[in-house]
């Protein structure tokens, strides 16, 4: 099972994007589960809009929730990243600490990230 970070699924859906190509190769030779939130799905529609100002949002969309499975943070979520983040002391950012948490409820420990953050996450595997 994968986590799909913001950075991966800009480069994956956006033929103008630098990584674009690279991520598109990675993405075919991975056939299991992939998993984002919804911080990422957020992240990701407006990420999008800086490479391609004339993109269907709606297909966006649709595509995105066709192949992955998206969860949705409950408030308690929120509150548990908080202590993530205070572990971290700051060092990575909220919004991945809310994937990190995302992923320990789901059990997940491979990322794909152009995030280089996540790479101070002991037991966490970060394919770019």
């Amino acid at each position: 099972m994968y986590f799909i970070d913001s950075s991966f699924l800009i480069s994956l859906l956006t033929e103008n994007e630098k990584n674009n190509q690279h991520s598109c190769e990675i993405s075919e030779n991975i056939n299991e589960y992939r998993v984002i939130n919804n911080i990422v799905l957020s992240e990701t529609l407006n990420g999008i809009r800086r490479y391609e100002k004339r993109v269907d949002i709606n297909k966006i969309y649709t595509i995105i929730n066709e192949v992955m499975d998206i969860k949705y943070l409950k408030k308690s979520d929120y509150e548990e990243a908080i202590n993530i983040y205070s572990y971290y002391n700051g060092s990575i950012n909220y919004s991945d600490c809310l994937i990190l948490k995302t992923m320990q409820d789901n059990n997940i420990n491979k990322i794909l990230s152009y995030d280089d953050d996540f790479d101070k996450i002991n037991g966490l595997q970060r394919i770019y």
